[in-house]
């Protein structure tokens, strides 16, 4: 199993907490406890023992909601370390930038929005499974965009034999969505200039030299950047029923 991940929680948006208190996006309660807090211990729980978490506006809140919940006795194998930015990277920039405080061998890349249900159909232990730094640059977790119209009506992807993917220009009749968590290898970022810049430009790289490959997650999954998104999130983790909660 892969030891090292890497989360991306440095976008803006922000929610607003039953309590009237303004939280980052990477807070909003799902089934008692914030969505970060249940992404890292869905994290640990799959062996992993170093984050990496990109932070730019109200980084602060996510920092004091992971200490607290660490002093409260949760995930303690995990060791977290904070890679800031003082403006805007991108996804891809913000994974360019963080890429010197991880090891030499292959990670994952989770989005903080994207919610799913590891213990009933893990998504993490089926990515560290298939993955091949021989064949491939990296490997992306999709699910049919068919599942995914209420809240993320567009496609990102086409996928070829052998699982191979190409980034989809026509994103209405894109039969796969990225499901928001990778496997890739730090090789594939050292080419790309320091800069702001999506993800899709290291796919794209990758996808020119025949090494962009899909893994379909056949799970339950969800984002909370949007009201229909948040709501199947809300749903997904009450069904879970993990243990114990960590309130925002």
């Amino acid at each position: 199993m892969l030891k090292t991940a890497m989360i991306l929680s440095s976008g803006q948006g922000g929610v607003t907490h039953p309590t009237a208190t303004f939280l980052p996006q990477a807070l909003t309660p799902l089934g008692g406890q914030p969505a970060l807090l249940r992404l890292l211990q869905q994290l640990a729980d799959a062996g992993v023992e170093e984050v990496v978490l990109t932070l730019r506006e109200m980084g602060d809140k996510l920092e004091q909601a992971i200490d607290m919940a660490q002093m409260a006795g949760y995930f303690p194998e995990l060791n977290i370390f904070y890679s800031y930015e003082p403006e805007p990277l991108g996804t891809g920039g913000s994974v360019k930038k963080a890429l010197d405080m991880l090891n030499g061998r292959p990670f994952f890349v989770v989005d903080a929005e994207a919610v799913w249900n590891e213990q009933e159909t893990p998504l993490l232990k089926g990515l560290a499974e298939n993955f091949d730094s021989v064949e491939m640059d990296a490997l992306l977790a999709t699910v049919p965009t068919e599942s995914t119209r209420r809240f993320h009506p567009l496609g990102d992807f086409i996928t070829h034999t052998g699982g191979q993917l190409e980034l989809a220009w026509n994103k209405n009749q894109a039969p796969q969505v990225y499901a928001g968590v990778m496997v890739t290898t730090r090789q594939l970022w050292e080419s790309i200039p320091s800069r702001a810049f999506p993800l899709e430009v290291a796919w794209q790289n990758a996808a020119d030299k025949k090494r962009l490959f899909g893994h379909m997650y056949h799970g339950h999954w969800a984002e909370i950047d949007t009201p229909k998104g948040l709501a199947l999130a809300q749903a997904i983790a009450a069904h879970q029923g993990e243990k114990g909660t960590m309130n925002a």
